[in-house]
């Protein structure tokens, strides 16, 4: 191989290297960043006190599931909160982020036929593991572009030896530190929607539970 080539291939790898990290960054920022929508929520009518819709409402919270892990903080018959942990693996149980969890808020406001329910659900907690391991893998990345940058043309490219000059298409092997945030990203946006996909399951059945409870003690 050339010198001339030798340079070509560090440049264009070191550029794609550049210009993969950035984007990368780019994908960070809109996962976990400041504008990002880690809150969402909604209401629903129950005909039901305030204080009998908060005690069906942690009942249902309290049994959880294979897909939930909930521990109700406070619960009273104007308000309600709750933590609530995602495994990152449905159905087994095994893995769940332990580091942070989604914080679950309620209101109920009683009204002529029962009450409603607001809730917010904020899960910038319960993603932030996911987002320091995010931090952690873009620094790699710029250490990897780091080094392809200032050891190539230090120790490779200069080489008489063509075996060794050769060895500068080894610059892409950068890549291993630079995809992982993307993955990362997609899997904070999985998640983040998979909760948000559940809680909302929860307050719409939550109507239709009180009145077949309710159905069942008039029985």
């Amino acid at each position: 191989m050339s010198l001339d080539t030798a340079n070509l291939i560090w440049a264009i790898a070191l550029g794609l290297g550049a210009t993969v990290w950035l984007f990368a960054v780019l994908r960070h920022r809109r996962a976990f960043g400041a504008d990002t929508k880690h809150r969402s929520g909604g209401s629903v009518n129950v005909p039901v006190s305030p204080s009998t819709a908060s005690q069906v409402l942690a009942q249902v919270l309290a049994q959880g599931s294979q897909l939930l892990q909930v521990r109700i903080t406070r619960a009273d018959e104007q308000s309600m909160e709750a933590q609530i942990g995602l495994p990152v693996t449905p159905g087994k149980g095994g893995f769940f982020l332990e580091k942070g969890r989604a914080q679950l808020r309620c209101r109920f406001l009683p009204g002529l036929s029962g009450c409603t329910i607001h809730y917010e659900l904020d899960s910038r907690e319960l993603l932030s593991g996911l987002a320091r391991w995010s931090r952690i893998l873009l620094f790699l990345g710029v250490v990897a572009i780091g080094a392809v940058a200032v050891l190539m043309p230090l120790f490779v490219i200069p080489s008489h030896n063509p075996a060794i000059r050769g060895q500068v298409v080894q610059s892409i092997q950068m890549v291993h530190f630079l995809w992982p945030p993307f993955l990362i990203a997609y899997l904070s946006r999985r998640i983040r929607g998979m909760l948000e996909m559940r809680v909302q399951d929860i307050f719409a059945n939550l109507p239709h539970l009180i009145l077949a409870l309710a159905a069942k003690e008039s029985s």
